[in-house]
């Protein structure tokens, strides 16, 4: 039977299939209807969830399951009261729950009539046990309200947080990355408009105007707490989270959707990341990292390719730990650009690490630059010899790190600058010779290990005096470790994705800004620490995917 409401239309009204339907003159005294009132009359075990439009049908079989008994425990505790007695609304409407919003999404027999419905019918069937019972959400033996919606930005809260009262454990504030889908899967995951106008901003607080916003108090979700605005006059005036919600309106009236609110995520220029120049993270063939606190006459200079990420991890910490600016080339042709910044920039000391196009050497020469050249017969004494020449701002402190594994070397290379100590290399899970032989002439080494057994074997530590290991097992949780080696974090933090290019990653932690390396949606303790930083600055890595980006801006 097609049932055809108000505003609707032969096109639209829905079809009902199961149950009874129970039709009845209005009584003048209720609140939600009127003319005529319909009632559909079906078995809350099957035929009512059979209705439910709140999914779609094609989602995986698992999601339409939970789906299933969630709307069934949320549809029991909508009609019956804790005691067990019916909801006071069954003399208003003549139903139990509506087939609305205030309830839910109910459409009959027009769900299962629809493409793809059987898989819902087939998840409705599989939540019941038999012909008479079915599967709730119980806690200590009553039926859960089971709360859901269509995005929750990105973590859910706690009941307190929202309504207050009694914290209860079922409603407990967990993590939903699927929110944070791109706004092609998920149309709430971001909003617009999001400007809002200075007079609409200084209403809400009541002040005559905002200078800054403090959105810093927010709930373990993330939501807002509380809001403080100042004024230009230095008043203040502070407010909860939702009312910063509801008044903050747009020109046309909206408001924000949550209190899942972030100041504007800034682009990556020069004035958002003065540390950096762009072409760091855009061209391999010449990138400059500057060194906070870098002298304005040392310069560091390293020629990089694709087999020698090592060597741009050595000039990358000596960089770091001498506070010397940090120039990578690739080919000769980069002359004239190297020497137009050497000139520029009034550089009159150049260190060569390693292997580097003699023309280059000249031309610098050619200008009446000093050039000091740190080279080694191979990788490892080319490291020895980095290090013996950093040894008086070390004090003889070392990160040792397999060079055959690429990821580690961005985590000792942030560990190295950050710790001030120089950085060793090894090929293998026992110590190559030529390390050794400099650790053992070396009086009371301080070493940081970095990788795992089966990069450095336990053998090969414990012939290591004063040795500590740094486990990369699970290298973005090494990388997090780091971040507690130097709490100072004021200036910045770069965060990266496991899969960024090993020097990118080294150009950056030559700054000795702390580095994140981790998956592509980034872990729960990543996030946990980066909001509790007062961070100033925030660079992600431009190849870094929408959600890992999404997710560290909303950290």
């Amino acid at each position: 039977i097609q049932v055809i409401g108000p505003n609707e239309s032969t096109s639209s009204g829905r079809l009902y299939r199961y149950g009874s339907l129970r039709v009845k003159a209005a009584a003048s005294t209720e609140t939600y209807v009127s003319g005529m009132q319909v009632t559909n009359r079906v078995s809350l075990h099957d035929e009512y969830i059979y209705g439910i439009g709140e999914v779609s049908n094609s989602w995986p079989t698992e999601s339409l399951a939970a789906q299933a008994i969630a709307a069934r425990s949320f549809a029991y505790n909508r009609a019956y009261n804790s005691d067990g007695s019916l909801n006071s609304r069954m003399g208003a409407c003549d139903c139990m729950v509506y087939d609305d919003i205030r309830d839910q999404n109910y459409v009959g027999w027009s769900k299962i009539n629809s493409s793809g419905g059987d898989r819902w019918k087939a998840a409705v069937d599989g939540s019941t046990i038999d012909a008479t019972h079915s599967n709730f959400v119980l806690y200590n033996g009553k039926v859960v309200q089971t709360f859901f919606a269509a995005a929750t930005g990105g973590y859910t809260q706690n009941n307190e947080d929202v309504w207050g009262g009694t914290p209860r454990p079922y409603y407990r504030a967990v993590v939903d990355p699927w929110s944070l889908m791109p706004e092609s899967a998920v149309s709430v995951s971001v909003w617009s408009p999001r400007v809002r106008s200075q007079e609409t901003v200084a209403a809400a607080f009541g002040l005559a105007d905002v200078a800054y916003l403090d959105l810093s108090d927010r709930y373990v979700s993330g939501g807002i707490k509380t809001a403080v605005a100042y004024s230009t006059s230095g008043a203040s005036a502070t407010i909860s989270g939702e009312k910063f919600r509801s008044r903050i309106q747009s020109v046309d009236g909206d408001t924000l959707q949550s209190t899942w609110i972030w100041k504007a995520l800034v682009s990556f220029t020069e004035t958002a990341a003065p540390n950096f120049s762009k072409s760091v993270l855009t061209e391999r063939s010449l990138g400059f990292a500057k060194i906070p606190g870098a002298t304005s006459t040392s310069l560091v200079l390293v020629q990089n390719n694709s087999a020698n990420s090592e060597t741009l991890a050595l000039a990358a910490t000596y960089a770091g730990v001498s506070k010397s600016a940090l120039l990578v080339t690739k080919a000769s042709n980069d002359v004239e650009r190297i020497t137009q910044y050497v000139t520029e920039k009034g550089i009159t000391q150049v260190t060569v690490i390693g292997q580097i196009d003699e023309n280059i050497v000249s031309a610098i020469q050619n200008l009446g630059k000093t050039v000091t050249r740190i080279s080694g017969d191979n990788t490892f004494s080319l490291a020895n010899n980095v290090a013996q020449s950093l040894d008086s701002s070390t004090g003889k402190k070392y990160v040792l790190v397999n060079l055959n594994n690429p990821g580690q070397l961005a985590v000792a290379t942030s560990l190295a600058v950050r710790t001030k100590r120089a950085l060793l290399l090894t090929g293998n899970g026992l110590l190559n010779l030529e390390t050794a032989q400099f650790l053992m002439g070396t009086d009371s080494p301080d070493v940081i290990v970095v990788g795992s057994t089966d990069d450095i074997s336990n053998a090969a530590m414990a012939a290591i005096e004063n040795a500590k290991r740094l486990d990369t097992t699970d290298l973005g949780e090494a990388s997090l470790n780091v971040l507690y080696q130097n709490q100072d974090t004021t200036r910045g933090l770069v965060v990266m994705g496991d899969e960024t290019p090993v020097w990118k990653s080294l150009l950056l932690a030559a700054t000795g800004l702390p580095v994140i390396l981790d998956q592509d949606t980034i872990r729960a303790k990543a996030i946990k620490w980066l909001r509790r930083q007062p961070l100033s600055t925030v660079v992600v890595n431009l190849d870094a995917a929408e959600l890992f980006v999404t997710k560290v801006r909303r950290s």
